[in-house]
């Protein structure tokens, strides 16, 4: 892979090219226009909050893209087998990719995908990032059969539903910040802790809209949570000292917080926050129920 200098910077355009172009050196480059939209497309805010990262910090853009298609190939994966497990039948406004080829082609390409994306790590040449990036994998898929296969054996509890969020969709929201963040341990460690603070807020948005969001203009599935007897946030908006859209702001607040002792960091945070990241949890957050609005 090209080294650019850290002056360049790079942006969404650059990563849907690699992540493009690694698809097509496989087998299924016949299918390319087919694969595309299901594996470089929808909100990428893993990309982006990489991107933010990177070009703060004046990461290597090599190791910029590399990081933030990484990241957006382990999110499509675990796409592609949320939509087999759940039955779900659209994504990103079309039918879901299993609809189209069935539930083992659609597993079997996030298989691809998920292997190819811990390939592309690796052709970096760190051992430190490699074993970061397969420990963010591993909590995800982990976070996920817990909550698959476990979540009836124990009481409903909002720690418990936090630890979810926190593992499900922090993870790797944590990989995209720390992989970025240089050779400063301090600087690495708040970067971890806001990554995992942002995906939190993130999955606790989600959860809400999934549940109360609109089921005719969404661009998925919603309510596939319930369905499946899935405790989520949506489960504690009657609880008065739960709080999920609360939480989602102080999870927000702190991840920006902990950051200022780096001004240049902090900037990129911020601009990522205002201009990415809360637009999307904002209109997430819209659908609650009118008494449960901040």
């Amino acid at each position: 892979m090209k080294i650019k200098n850290p002056a360049d910077s790079c942006g969404l355009d650059d990563v849907r090219g690699l992540i493009i172009s690694r698809i097509g050196k496989t087998s299924l480059a016949p299918l390319l226009d087919e694969l595309v939209p299901a594996l470089a497309s929808g909100k990428m805010l893993r990309a982006k909050l990489a991107l933010a990262v990177g070009n703060a910090t004046g990461a290597a853009q090599n190791l910029v893209l590399a990081a933030a298609a990484a990241v957006e190939m382990v999110h499509a994966a675990s796409l592609l087998h949320d939509d087999v497990i759940d039955g779900s039948s659209l994504r990103r406004g079309s039918p879901s990719f299993w609809r189209r080829r069935g539930a083992s082609g659609a597993v079997i390409l996030g298989d691809l995908i998920l292997c190819d994306a811990v390939l592309l790590i690796h052709e970096l040449g760190d051992p430190e990032l490699m074993k970061l990036f397969l420990a963010a994998t591993r909590e995800l898929c982990e976070t996920e059969a817990e909550q698959e296969l476990l979540s009836g054996m124990a009481a409903p509890s909002w720690e418990n539903c936090l630890d979810t969020a926190r593992g499900k969709t922090g993870a790797l929201f944590s990989f995209a910040s720390t992989a970025l963040a240089g050779d400063n341990p301090d600087i690495r460690s708040a970067l971890s802790e806001s990554g995992y603070e942002l995906g939190t807020a993130y999955q606790i948005a989600d959860d809400i809209y999934d549940a109360h969001g609109d089921r005719f203009t969404a661009d998925k599935n919603l309510g596939s949570d319930a369905e499946h007897g899935k405790i989520t946030a949506a489960y504690f908006l009657v609880e008065p000292s739960c709080a999920p859209a609360g939480t989602v702001r102080r999870l927000c607040e702190s991840s920006l917080e902990r950051l200022k002792p780096w001004r240049h960091v902090a900037k990129g945070w911020r601009h990522y926050l205002e201009s990415d990241f809360m637009p999307q949890v904002d209109s997430f957050l819209a659908c609650m129920p009118s008494g449960d609005k901040l």
